[in-house]
């Protein structure tokens, strides 16, 4: 994002209006895909703060918010280029006070919690403190709580502010102001804690100076008066005890601010009455908490659980914000624990004589210690061993992915306990499901407890390479929707019926699970080298369904190596052994990877839609809840086939059908929705319709930032796409801009000789050379290719690549055959690795024979134009605005040859396909200028040649000095054929 120009400032060093305007619309698009809200600056009592005023290197665009400490701006960051939250204390802040935000600020810069809102600067400013800090668009919880939400929802969102109360505490840091106010709920349900440590110097007073000194500032507001029933004004409705009473907060408090906070979110008002701090505090001392109003129906056993947070004695309170979080999660557990408990009491009903209640505690109790299971799995040591091995790799994104994964993990956790509890309750309590269907039940938990274990081993020894994947790797754990379902659990394949061959197999599928978390996190020439051993012992046991999994996870390895033809073949071996023995699961991933691997990889479109089908039958006809996930991902891979293919619009239905099970799924999927979103992004770039994939694709930015942090690869990835839109709507400095963004994220992430790293600096060698700045582009060009050749090997097509780019750039100098050279190599490198029909061929072989025709080889040009047609109307089909490249070089080569007709024909048809979809204006200018070359000598004829050379002319102006010799050639064309 550029920020604004220097020369466009008043005297007085702010921007005109309308400019300020423009600069924050454009900010607000890029992060949030709309424009801002009309923006107002109205002046406060204390701070009169006109828009295009400076706050240190801060630019301010509008007023957001006003509270009892500052007021709040929006703000741009124009050494950073992005939009910020900026709240400017009061005139009364104290030194003292501004000193203790400064020591929170820097703590909390460090707190990178996906709950809790980022803080970047406390700095000073025309003698006003001032903290800069992260921009969340939504509305507060207290806004949120006037709609009407079930009482699940309420503990959903506050166990999201909960976790960012839980992550600063575990960093020494306090809130001392928790209230509804203080928490933002973003569109896509998120919740973020704000203001931590940042109440008034009011407040402060009452709290005691920081040496523990109390004070009687609240003396005065003994009997603060409210102004409708039971409610008290502010902050002090919610502070605990000990801060009403001039005390030093705490963790604690926090506690008794959650509580105050969520109990008037389930009830609509809060717990203690009250019209003044006077009243008030006797009745928290007393504990006269409100009955719960007769039309809110929340459980008794959540009310407990706050009014034990709601205690006056900091001490009868729960130990800590964790363990309060644990008892609210047990509330929201899955339904199918609900019914137990429900069905529970009408059971003992309807015996009579059945169990007494002393007794059904003791039965109970046998289902008890399911989280003790865990032990050694995801246990406080195993989490260190977690933190240490990635934060410990230093990745500038290592914090942030920690913190998410650690939640996730724990969240994971608890899921499998509650179930496991539910589980054994609904046959050794109840005696609702027979003995046989919970161990059918028992088993497939099992399977999730080794997944869990193979996940933590994995994270437990991560490097860079297990830490960019780590997010995937957790959403990859198994749902546990399928243990519920008894009818597919029945219908599963058994195991051997010899008990030692049966024990061998559990002991090899955890091996699998464990290669399968490998592969989840990159590793994978490791799992791959690692799996030949456990495939020699499946062999010897003979137990195909084994081997259908042990070939599975073998050709998805090969794949993953670049292996594609063995990948191939192991898999449709997998799928044979799976079909046969009717392991089902087994044989829809199988299906689905085959889709992709001949699909995809090998660009045999149509073999790779019939087993993207298959996959889709098969997904259909499973019906536990993982299986919309699981569709979703199979229409995604077709999508991409049919892309792949140069069936967009075919692609878009099927990857917009992707989105619509992920948005209606349970649970979260952003990283998933991203990876649909960003495909549809360059499927309709590759329409043309590039305003439209710009917007789906920065959506899917928001999401995967949201997801994984905005330093990790995978936001470069998006950035990366992203610039070439750009760089394809003729927006080179803001292509250049994104790109450059994108490469600072991957070499601080992996270093500078990495791959990933040489496909941006590939990419901005191509914004340079569309710009004219042909020596910075073979700067980069050249860059990209040393990296490639020594990390990838001098015969990988990725080299073969950064050739074909070299030698368009050695051609736009005048180095023709220093650029055939090039093309011919990459040629080379292409057929070997890739096959002599791939659609990759295509546009080197294009490339080259533009230089032939420019060296005066018309005839081998046109052979190698003709490949190339041949090759995209196979791959792509006859009307892929790809074609028209190749028609483009046809029609210039019978032109060479002084065959009109046949060049007018293949010019027309150029300018046919590229006028069907938003090609760039330059590829759209080049086919008319040469459909313009192949007119007649009649008036009308010249009239409509010149018209269309003009507005040739007119498109290339406007794409920048690159194009500059294209305008002087049609120039020089129209002074040689006047009207």
């Amino acid at each position: 994002m550029s920020t604004l120009p220097e020369s466009a400032a008043d005297p007085r060093g702010r921007p005109p209006s309308d400019q300020l305007g423009d600069a924050r619309n454009r900010a607000h698009r890029a992060l949030f895909g709309k424009p801002a809200p009309p923006a107002s600056l109205p002046e406060t009592d204390d701070q009169v703060i006109e828009r295009g005023s400076m706050l240190g290197r801060y630019l301010v665009i509008a007023t957001l918010g006003r509270g009892g400490m500052g007021t709040v701006f929006e703000a741009y960051d124009e050494t950073l280029g992005r939009v910020i939250a900026i709240k400017l204390l009061h005139t009364g802040t104290t030194e003292r006070h501004a000193q203790r935000l400064q020591r929170e600020a820097k703590a909390l810069a460090k707190l990178s919690h996906p709950n809790v809102v980022h803080v970047y600067e406390v700095g000073r400013a025309n003698d006003q403190w001032y903290i800069a800090m992260e921009l969340v668009p939504g509305q507060t919880l207290r806004q949120w709580q006037a709609d009407e939400h079930d009482w699940r929802a309420c503990v959903d969102v506050y166990l999201q502010a909960g976790h960012g109360l839980d992550a600063a505490h575990a960093a020494g840091l306090v809130h001392r102001d928790f209230k509804p106010d203080n928490c933002i709920i973003d569109e896509a349900g998120r919740v973020r804690v704000l203001d931590f440590g940042l109440v008034t110097d009011t407040v402060l007073a009452s709290q005691g100076s920081d040496s523990g000194e109390a004070s009687t500032t609240l003396d005065a507001e003994a009997q603060l008066p409210v102004t409708r029933t039971g409610a008290l004004l502010g902050t002090v409705a919610y502070m605990p005890p000990e801060q009403l009473d001039g005390r030093p907060a705490n963790a604690s408090g926090d506690q008794f601010s959650f509580c105050v906070s969520l109990y008037e979110a389930l009830y609509g008002q809060r717990p203690f009455p009250g019209s003044s701090v006077a009243t008030l505090m006797d009745a928290i001392e007393a504990g006269r908490v409100r009955p719960p109003p007769a039309d809110r129906h929340v459980p008794g056993t959540l009310r407990a659980v706050l009014l034990r947070g709601l205690s006056s004695q900091a001490s009868q309170r729960w130990p800590s914000m964790a363990a309060l979080l644990d008892e609210l999660r047990r509330e929201v557990t899955p339904r199918t624990q609900r019914f137990v408990a429900a069905g529970l009491t009408a059971g003992l009903v309807a015996l009579g004589t059945g169990v007494a209640f002393g007794q059904y505690a003791q039965v109970k109790d046998r289902c008890t210690g399911a989280r003790s299971q865990l032990e050694s799995i995801w246990d406080d040591a195993r989490q260190q061993r977690v933190h240490a091995a990635i934060v410990g790799t230093e990745q500038p994104y290592a914090a942030d992915t920690w913190a998410r994964v650690s939640q996730q993990l724990d969240d994971y956790a608890e899921r499998w306990a509650a179930r496991h509890t539910a589980v054994c309750e609904a046959t050794r309590v109840t005696q609702e499901q027979t003995e046989h269907d919970m161990g059918l039940r028992m088993s497939c938990l099992h399977d999730r407890k080794v997944a869990l274990n193979a996940t933590v081993d994995v994270l437990a020894d991560a490097d860079a390479t297990v830490v960019e994947n780590a997010m995937k790797l957790v959403a990859a754990l198994p749902g546990f929707g399928r243990c519920d379902d008894l009818p597919a659990l029945r219908a599963a394949v058994p195991p051997p019926e010899d008990p030692d061959d049966a024990r061998q197999v559990e002991v090899l599928r955890e091996q699998l699970a464990k290669l399968a978390a490998r592969q989840k996190a990159g590793r994978y020439k490791a799992a791959l080298q690692a799996i030949d051993g456990v495939a020699e012992q499946a062999e010897a046991l003979r137990y195909e369904p084994l081997m259908a999994e042990v070939k599975s996870r073998r050709g998805q390895l090969l794949d993953m190596n670049g292996r594609y033809a063995e990948a191939e073949q192991e898999l449709r071996e997998g799928y044979t052994q799976a079909m046969e023995h009717r392991h089902d699961e087994v044989a829809r991933d199988t299906a689905r990877h085959l889709a992709w691997v001949v699909g995809i990889r090998q660009s045999r479109h149509a073999e790779g839609l019939v087993w993207g089908q298959v996959a889709l039958a098969q997904a259909l006809r499973d019906g536990d809840d993982e299986h919309p996930v699981e569709k979703a991902a199979v229409l995604r891979d077709i999508g991409s086939v049919l892309a792949n293919k140069g069936a967009l619009d075919d692609a878009l239905v099927h990857l917009r059908q992707a989105l619509a099970l992920l948005d209606e799924a349970p649970g979260e999927h952003h990283r998933r929705r991203g990876t649909i979103l960003d495909r549809i992004g360059i499927a309709l770039a590759r329409q043309g319709h590039l305003a439209d994939a710009l917007r789906h694709q920065q959506r899917a930015l928001a999401l995967v930032e949201q997801t994984v942090g905005p330093h990790h690869p995978h936001v470069a990835n998006l950035l990366n796409n992203i610039s070439v839109v750009l760089r394809m709507q003729g927006e080179h400095d803001r292509a250049i801009a994104k790109q450059m963004q994108a490469l600072s994220i991957y070499e601080n992430a992996w270093g500078e000789q990495h791959p990933l790293v040489a496909t941006s600096i590939d990419n901005v060698g191509a914004a340079f050379a569309q710009q004219g700045r042909l020596d910075e582009a073979r700067r980069h060009f050249e860059r990209a290719l040393a990296i490639r050749e020594q990390t990838l090997g001098e015969q990988h097509p990725d080299v073969a690549n950064s050739l074909n780019n070299l030698g368009n750039v050695t051609s736009d100098q005048g180095q023709l055959e220093v650029a055939l050279d090039f093309y011919r190599r990459s040629v080379a490198i292409k057929e070997q690795a890739l096959g002599p029909r791939h659609a990759g061929l295509a546009s080197t072989l294009n490339n080259m024979a533009v230089v032939l025709m420019d060296t005066g080889r018309p005839q081998r040009a046109r052979v190698q134009f003709e490949r190339a047609r041949s090759i995209w109307e196979e791959a792509l089909g006859p009307e892929h605005p790809e074609v028209a490249n190749a028609l483009v070089g046809l029609a210039r080569a019978a032109l060479q040859s002084a065959d009109f007709e046949v060049a007018r024909e293949y010019a027309q048809r150029a300018v046919v396909l590229r006028e069907s979809t938003e090609v760039s204006p330059a590829e759209l200018a080049r086919a008319r200028f040469v459909w313009a070359q192949t007119l007649g000598l009649t008036t009308a004829e010249r009239a409509r040649a010149r018209a269309l050379a003009m507005q040739a002319r007119d498109a290339f102006a406007t794409q920048g000095p690159g194009y500059a010799g294209d305008v002087t050639q049609i120039d020089q064309w129209l002074e040689e054929h006047p009207a």
